[in-house]
């Protein structure tokens, strides 16, 4: 990406790097997920305005977690963590009194390699980070999907909140990995531990232990929700 206006700076001399606007936000956001945001306060009101003066295709913004338990880093911001995901804005409504409402759509991870001092919204520096597929990543997803699947069908058994699993597979392992991620139950560490994984075939080996844990502690004690457990010694036998 490169673009430049009085607002914001997007150029680096250091390949796959570049100065982005920083939400942070108590949401994961993954490629390919379309978020929907309400935006109202002043300084993220900035951003939107000095986006939308770029480019539609250069409309991106970082959108990064925050620690539930961590410590403040910044303007009473909770700690950040380091990996998120660019979301770039498909459609905006001006709600006529400096809110308005966006549409966003996940389109690639990155890694804050610096936060950087603002007057205004947060800035970071950030790494652009490669999606690696593997002539193994089709085996891999096909078997994470039917642990999805079967996920799915003993969360339902079980009376526990449901979770929409895709009837067909979908072509990209990627797509299939940030899926899970998104819509199984896990803890929202586990989560963002998935999205912190650098290839798709660690991600999906990953998820598919995560479901398999998760579908036995059901069985074993279906009352509580399966995140509540995790932590817990339960034996499956």
């Amino acid at each position: 990406m490169r673009a430049q206006d009085a607002g914001l700076q997007f150029s680096s001399t250091l390949i796959n790097v570049d100065v982005i606007p920083i939400f942070p936000l108590s949401v994961l956001l993954v490629p390919g997920l379309v978020l929907p945001l309400h935006i109202f306060e002043p300084r993220y009101r900035q951003m939107v305005s000095d986006l939308m003066a770029l480019p539609a295709e250069n409309r991106e913004f970082g959108l990064i977690s925050l620690y539930r338990d961590g410590e403040v880093s910044r303007d009473g911001v909770a700690a950040m963590v380091r990996t998120g995901t660019a979301a770039r804005i498909d459609e905006i409504t001006d709600l006529g009194d400096g809110r308005s409402n966006i549409s966003a759509v996940g389109t690639r991870r990155f890694r804050i390699l610096e936060l950087l001092p603002s007057d205004t919204y947060f800035k970071a520096r950030v790494e652009w980070l490669t999606e690696d597929i593997t002539t193994k990543s089709s085996g891999l997803a096909g078997a994470t999907m039917r642990s999805f699947h079967q996920y799915a069908e003993v969360l339902t058994m079980n009376g526990l909140p449901q979770i929409e699993a895709p009837n067909g597979l979908p072509d990209d392992p990627n797509l299939i990995s940030y899926i899970v991620a998104t819509s199984a139950l896990f803890d929202s560490r586990e989560k963002q531990e998935l999205l912190d994984i650098d290839t798709t075939d660690e991600r999906l080996k990953k998820s598919r232990e995560l479901l398999d844990r998760e579908r036995k502690i059901i069985s074993t004690i279906p009352s509580l929700p399966a995140s509540d457990l995790a932590d817990s010694e339960v034996c499956p036998n």
